[in-house]
């Protein structure tokens, strides 16, 4: 290993200038989030890779204008822009175009990034339309996505939707898009069933009385939005949500009560094999006064393909075959109003061939307004049965996390962030400390590392692994250039 020091020393500009009273336009350059709080770390116990949240303030600004989803699948999904394998891809720079006009709802972005191996310089472009119809509550709409790399790859995807308000709290939701890639074959290229995704949604928006969900959706086999999420190709899949909630008489500690019947199954195209699939009853309880209790009872059923094997949390192997295990949640959440609060879950039951035991504390105290603090701990057990391929059968998986958030007025605040995992065999620190001279204008110090745990050798004859993987303090100073 070779240790790598520098001193980086760059500018860059952020202009927002209001064209009329709601269409605002933002010209960036040398984009730069230093300064952006670091992901906290997730688990995944499934087979699916998993999207994290969008954190840097630029994408999160009016990101619910270019939302066009499928649920999980993204056709925009901003952290393809400017992020590669958890590192940052430098942002040359770029536009930003949001607002409404009349009923028209506007958002347009355009941005280049930097080359980073094994990625060219790429352009990414998003224009997203809504448009008012019929009444409030009801809109037409398109999309459009391009990704074009300096080596003369390129995707786009265009997309339609429509939501509208049939009656009440009943919606009626279409939505169909396309991708062309120019890594595949012409014959597939343009071949609408390969490349293509639709949906339809018909739902009653809420949460008392008896309420539904159902929808039917298509992933072609070769459907790849460049600047999208998508979790798996080629399937059909159904969904609905049966469920009823009502509020006892006045007298009653409780607020409401809400029971749920939900499935999900993911089939895949042609021969309707089940891909993977469950069905859940959930109750729910929300008291008066002291929180809300929720239960959880699931079966799921998951279909391996040969090339689909793959490894829990990087340690069980999982091979490929047919699955069925069955899975319960119990959950308690105290009142919001609480300074001192938390929330305690446990799940228990099988996964895959195997079983898993575990159990999440998440305290929080509100001390004040000034002063925010919080922690989490996770832990797992997974146990599995000897069998071909399997060198390990037993883990257990430690998360923990603690995070405090200080403001001493309007214009001295920090956060910190410490995580730690035995899955990742890291522990990361993240401390900003922000100091706000007028509206605009911002001084920030931050310091980011992650320190691996474990330290020996991966293989023999390896060296040991340095004390730390990443180590950077940065220096941000932002002054904001606004017109109205």
């Amino acid at each position: 290993f070779e240790a790598q020091d520098e001193v980086v020393a760059d500018i860059g500009f952020d202009i927002k200038y209001n064209l009329t009273s709601n269409l605002t336009l933002d010209v960036t350059a040398n984009t730069d989030f230093a300064q952006v709080e670091a992901d906290e770390q997730q688990l995944n116990l499934t087979r699916f890779s998993i999207d994290f949240p969008e954190k840097r303030q630029f994408f999160q600004q009016r990101s619910g204008l270019f939302d066009f989803s499928f649920g999980n699948t993204k056709l925009f999904y901003s952290r393809r822009i400017g992020l590669y394998d958890g590192e940052q891809i430098p942002i040359y720079g770029g536009v930003r175009l949001t607002g409404r006009q009349n009923k028209l709802d506007i958002g347009f972005m355009n941005l280049q990034t930097a080359s980073h191996d094994p990625l060219t310089s790429e352009n990414f472009g998003v224009l997203r339309l809504k448009q008012q119809v019929i009444n409030e509550n009801s809109y037409f709409g398109g999309i459009f996505t391009s990704r074009i790399g300096t080596d003369g790859s390129t995707n786009l995807v265009t997309g339609l939707d429509t939501d509208i308000n049939l009656k009440g709290d009943v919606f009626l939701e279409l939505k169909v898009a396309q991708t062309m890639d120019s890594d595949v074959a012409d014959d597939i290229r343009y071949n609408f069933g390969e490349n293509s995704i639709f949906r339809v949604t018909l739902q009653r928006r809420a949460s008392l009385g008896f309420f539904y969900r159902f929808f039917v959706n298509r992933t072609g086999s070769e459907f790849d939005p460049g600047i999208g999420f998508s979790r798996i190709e080629g399937t059909f899949d159904y969904f609905y949500k049966l469920g009823y909630g009502w509020q006892p008489k006045a007298s009653s500690p409780v607020r409401q009560n809400t029971v749920e019947v939900t499935s999900y199954n993911i089939l895949s195209i042609g021969e309707l094999d089940v891909r993977s699939s469950f069905i859940s009853g959930q109750w729910s309880t929300e008291f008066k006064t002291i929180g809300s209790l929720e239960g959880q009872l699931r079966y799921n059923q998951e279909h391996l393909l040969p090339g689909e094997e793959f490894n829990l949390v990087g340690e069980i192997f999982v091979p490929e075959g047919d699955y069925g295990f069955v899975e319960g949640e119990l959950s308690y959440r105290s009142p919001n109003r609480n300074a001192l609060r938390s929330s305690l879950s446990v799940e228990a039951g099988q996964i895959f061939d195997g079983e898993r035991f575990s159990f999440s504390v998440q305290p929080q105290w509100r001390a004040n307004i000034h002063l925010d603090l919080s922690a989490g701990y996770t832990r797992t057990d997974l146990s599995f049965p000897e069998r071909a391929g399997r060198t390990k059968t037993d883990y257990v998986v430690h998360q923990g996390n603690m995070k405090g958030d200080f403001a001493l007025n309007k214009h001295l605040s920090a956060s910190l962030l410490f995580q730690i995992s035995n899955v990742s065999e890291q522990m990361g620190a993240n401390m900003r400390f922000r100091y706000n001279f007028s509206e605009g204008q911002d001084l920030w110090f931050v310091f980011n590392q992650n320190s691996y745990l474990d330290r020996d050798a991966v293989a023999f004859g390896d060296p040991r692994l340095p004390k730390y993987d990443t180590r950077a303090f940065l220096v941000k100073y932002t002054y904001t250039f606004t017109s109205d």
